[in-house]
């Protein structure tokens, strides 16, 4: 509402309706790239050995991110309509 009251002044209007208004909601989903880092320890003793190894893993986390977004259709007006419910915009900014 705010904004809407700062471009109907910044346009040379007064007055501001809201005609339509609403919301929308995008939802992405994430994949964090897996990964493995494998590590091996060898032990040899005269003509034997014997080999371990060790694998770790990370990422492969998912996060779901939403993003609303609000949207709002104003009508400007340079005197106040008598049948329609509107906004005197110096208001907003009164102190």
């Amino acid at each position: 509402m705010l904004r809407s009251a700062d471009l109907t002044l910044e346009q040379g209007f007064e007055y501001f309706a809201v005609s339509e208004k609403g919301t929308d909601v995008d939802t992405k989903t994430i994949t964090t790239p897996q990964s493995s880092s494998t590590s091996p320890h060898i032990h040899g003793y005269g003509n034997h050995a014997h080999a371990i190894s060790h694998t770790a893993y990370s990422g492969g986390s998912v996060s779901r991110i939403i993003t609303e977004t609000a949207n709002i259709v104003v009508v400007m007006f340079e005197e106040k309509p008598a049948d329609t419910m509107t906004y005197n915009a110096e208001i907003f900014f009164a102190t």
